[in-house]
């Protein structure tokens, strides 16, 4: 199942609710060699973990809602790194 946060944004689910599954997404940066990139993965790493969990737990996470929920997380981790410079 993928999330998409915009046109080009997404997290994706590989498995059921109440079943072990996994999750990625293209949020994070490929090159970290500097401490604001590293930052930014830890951030999406927790969101990861967090729309993993409401997922297994059977919160629905496509829902118009929560989408924008996880938007918003996004834009504010990128302000809160941002902030970092």
């Amino acid at each position: 199942m993928k999330i998409q946060i915009d046109r080009t944004l997404y997290f994706e689910i590989v498995g059921r609710p109440g079943k072990p599954s996994t999750i990625s997404s293209n949020l994070k940066l490929e090159d970290v060699d500097d401490q604001e990139d590293q930052a930014w993965n830890n951030h999406i790493d927790m969101l990861e973990s967090m729309i993993l969990a409401h997922h297994v737990a059977g919160i629905d996470v496509t829902s118009e809602a929560y989408l924008a929920g996880i938007r918003t997380a996004v834009e504010v981790a990128s302000n809160v790194i941002s902030e970092m410079v």
